[in-house]
């Protein structure tokens, strides 16, 4: 035990302290008055956590008096720049893989939507029995991309050949 608590370490400078020294109060610090307001941003007692006033009712004054979900604000922001219909056709082009295979079967993974143009979805296929197939099936595929992306407007399918890798 050190018997002069309150000597510097040697080498350090006034006002300094050891590596893992503690902090002491200064000599003459008196203690924190217990009728003294905390500042604004803390509002709490001496020994109260900031954030301990919300339990009290009275730390929500800030806030507003309930939250909205965030899809609706962001459905406003794609329709006030009006590329809702552009997220629309991209559902209906995401929707594909699994419609077609919902509709023809687990081989319909080889084609791919590519893009929408005015209400057609244009997709590659590998081969012509894949184009007759999904115009075989066109009514169906349009009717089930339709209920999954309904604000697509899809209204047909149009078959083009992959390009070859």
């Amino acid at each position: 035990m050190d018997p002069h608590p309150r000597r510097r370490a040697s080498g350090l400078p006034p006002g300094r302290r050891s590596l893992r020294a503690r902090h002491c109060p200064p000599r003459g610090a008196l203690p924190r008055a217990s009728g003294r307001c905390a500042d604004p941003p803390h509002r709490g007692g001496a020994h109260e956590h900031p954030r301990a006033s919300s339990a009290r009712g009275d730390g929500d004054r800030d806030r507003p008096a309930h939250v909205r979900p965030l899809a609706a604000a962001v459905s406003r922001a794609l329709r006030t720049l009006r590329l809702d219909s552009d997220v629309a056709k991209a559902d209906a082009m995401r929707a594909w893989t699994s419609v077609a295979c919902a509709v023809i079967g687990p081989d319909a993974t080889r084609t791919t939507a590519l893009r929408m143009d005015e209400g057609t979805l244009v997709v590659a296929v590998p081969t012509a029995q894949w184009a007759a197939e999904i115009r075989l099936r066109e009514e169906q595929l349009v009717a089930e991309i339709a209920s999954r992306a309904p604000r697509s407007g899809i209204a047909k399918i149009r078959s083009v050949p992959a390009s070859r890798p």
